[in-house]
């Protein structure tokens, strides 16, 4: 099989740099990607692949199916890009000021496409079942797209699904394929803290709304250090501080704001945290004799892989003669994890970094760029994935 792989990939080595590019030029940010659906549109309709109808938003969904009972694979594709201005100097840079992509869902998205077109070019490697291929809105902002997919029944047929991420923490022909919990759990939240402004010379006539701040941070380190097991990994973490910065420095402010992220790869405990952090600051303020209002956004869960899907993904890559390699567990989110919730399936962690082409900035930087050979091993990969779960090996 995989001589037959590498046959029929090659002929879209082209194919995918070409694609990419012209993504990379036209990048559009979340919930905002109506000309990239309308291009994928167009390719997937060329090539013959039928489109799933009900998809809502600006995703789209691409069906191959074999019309003899078997097994529904998906693989999934983010298309969304960055607000960010572009300074690599490339001669495909954006066109599009203030947006790129830094994040290589460009590249994601020209694989996908890839793949689409290969295996509708050659039928008789999905002699039964089906394959999904999605193309997704708007990972980058939640609530993100994959959550309003599943709303929209793209899984109820799907049996297992995989999906990739390109990293610069590998070098290109190496993928990170890992079993059980590979990325956080993760959400955000705010802490609006309400007291009574009033006189800097006269603290005791106002009611402070710095200190109790100071002390809602120091119970939320608490939370993390001694309120959780020391086996598990928690990251509750105040990154905005903000009180007294339109007013005078000699004015009490009468409110202040926190806001941060709560991060683990714990569902359980994800969900208990994001209770527990309200509770803490209304405990703080109640004490403190200011009042509160919180707010934590429903975040994404944690992207936990399973085993035997991990296995197949595994052995798919070593058996193309690539280098697969476990991966710790680290705290990036990631909206693929409703997928899992769903349905058994990988994500896997595409190397794409070239130290000797000095391909090296990681990604949601101006400067960011991947090495374009890796997509064809991207390819490849989800190629001999899709044939060892459908039996064709």
């Amino acid at each position: 099989m995989k001589e037959l792989i590498d046959q029929i990939a090659s002929g879209y080595t082209e194919k995918l740099v070409q694609y990419r590019r012209y993504l990379h030029q036209h990048p559009e940010l979340s919930f905002h990607e109506e000309k990239t659906a309308a291009w994928i549109r167009e390719r997937l309709h060329d090539a013959g692949v039928s489109i799933l109808p009900g998809i809502s938003g600006n995703s789209v969904v691409g069906v191959i199916d074999s019309g003899v009972p078997g097994p529904c694979v998906a693989f999934r594709a983010d298309i969304d890009a960055l607000p960010i201005q572009e300074e690599t100097g490339l001669p495909f840079s954006s066109q599009v000021p203030n947006v790129m992509h830094a994040c290589g869902h460009d590249a994601h998205t020209a694989i996908l496409l890839c793949l689409a077109e290969a295996l509708s070019a050659n039928r008789d490697l999905v002699k039964q079942g089906s394959v999904r291929f999605l193309f997704q809105q708007a990972e980058e902002v939640m609530p993100g797209g994959a959550s309003q997919l599943v709303k929209d029944g793209v899984m109820q047929d799907v049996d297992c699904i995989f999906g990739l991420h390109i990293s610069n923490m590998y070098e290109t022909g190496t993928i990170a394929c890992t079993s059980g919990p590979t990325l956080a759990a993760t959400s955000n939240f705010e802490i609006v803290i309400k007291g009574q402004a009033g006189h800097a010379a006269f603290p005791h006539k106002a009611v402070d709304t710095i200190t109790p701040g100071c002390a809602i941070i120091s119970g939320l380190n608490q939370l993390v250090t001694k309120a959780t097991s020391a086996q598990e990994t928690l990251v509750v973490n105040v990154t905005q501080f903000i009180a007294g910065d339109k007013s005078p420095v000699n004015v009490v402010p009468d409110t202040a704001v926190l806001r941060g992220t709560i991060r683990t790869h714990n569902n359980e405990l994800f969900r208990q945290m994001q209770k527990r952090v309200g509770e803490v600051a209304a405990a703080v303020c109640a004490m403190k004799g200011c009042t509160c209002e919180y707010h934590c956004d429903s975040g994404y869960p944690a992207v936990i892989n399973t085993e035997a899907e991990t296995k197949l993904a595994w052995d798919a890559i070593v058996e193309m003669g690539y280098h697969a390699v476990t991966a710790p567990a680290n705290m990036g989110g990631e909206d693929f994890a409703y997928y899992l919730l769903e349905k058994p399936g990988c994500y896997l962690k595409l190397g794409v970094s070239n130290a000797a082409k000095g391909i090296t900035v990681l990604p949601h930087n101006c400067k960011f760029t991947l090495d374009e050979d890796a997509m064809l091993v991207g390819l490849k990969t989800f190629m001999a994935t899709y044939c060892k779960v459908s039996g064709e090996n």
